[in-house]
């Protein structure tokens, strides 16, 4: 009942992380120019310490017992009736989703700052995410995950148009991160929130498997497409496209996901 919630906590620390890895790899050069290797030991470093934490604390629940049963790939062994309208909605909406380079390199094109700080808009949309995401799961499990997933997919169209066609202002970055901050909080953990719910405690983990490999999936076409968008006809046609994309997908998600409540 309160999956939006739990997802909502786990994707605050993970965008904890995503906001100070950035941070520390600019102390660590600003103090040692072009030491990239120290960034890498680091990092490194930091990742065997968390794997650590993992295994020595980090217990998984044992298996609820079943009569034995043949094994099958995910797909067949996930209740398809149930998942196949989130995989629906996910594979729509991820088609039309930009990837954050893109909308920070626009920013950079239309704004005119210094392509150095770019990493600090990752960091800008990853504190955002963070102060977000547990606020936004409360909301989901009150509120609807279906609604939450559906208006975040609206911002995001909303952080296109605001970084393609306003140009010359800080308040754009500022309005930009403010968005796709909120994107994720309303849709990265509610994705798999939704999954939790559509499949039996069994099946959890190889349904949200598939939301991902689908949305992962869509996100490349995507990418691909809105490159090939930007160089053949320019900046403004390709958010115009991708923002129209995003409204259609909200559409046609909202009529698979129909019959869902939670």
């Amino acid at each position: 009942a309160n999956r939006g919630v739990a997802f909502g906590v786990h994707r605050a620390f993970d965008s904890a992380g995503a906001m100070l890895g950035p941070l520390v790899g600019l102390v660590i050069l600003s103090a040692l120019p072009q030491r990239f290797d120290v960034v890498f030991v680091v990092s490194f470093s930091i990742a065997i310490i968390g794997l650590g934490v993992l295994l020595a604390f980090v217990r998984n629940p044992p298996p609820v017992e079943h009569a034995a049963q043949p094994r099958a790939v995910a797909w067949r062994a996930t209740d398809a009736r149930a998942i196949a309208p989130l995989l629906v909605a996910a594979a729509v909406l991820s088609v039309a989703t930009v990837s954050d380079a893109f909308i920070y390199l626009i920013l950079q094109r239309n704004v005119g700052f210094n392509a150095a700080m770019l990493p600090l808009l990752y960091v800008g949309t990853s504190a955002v995410y963070l102060v977000l995401a547990i606020p936004v799961g409360h909301f989901a499990d009150r509120a609807g995950k279906r609604t939450t997933l559906l208006g975040g997919h609206l911002l995001l169209a909303s952080a296109y148009i605001v970084a393609g066609v306003v140009h010359g202002t800080t308040a754009v970055i500022a309005s930009s991160v403010l968005l796709l901050g909120a994107y994720y909080a309303m849709t990265d953990g509610v994705f798999m929130a939704l999954a939790g719910a559509a499949c039996r405690s069994e099946q959890v983990a190889g349904g949200m498997a598939m939301v991902t490999t689908v949305t992962s999936g869509g996100r490349f076409v995507a990418a691909l497409a809105f490159g090939a968008a930007w160089v053949q006809f320019g900046i403004p046609t390709a958010v115009a496209g991708f923002s129209s994309a995003v409204a259609v997908a909200v559409v046609v998600a909202a009529v698979a996901l129909r019959g869902d409540r939670a």
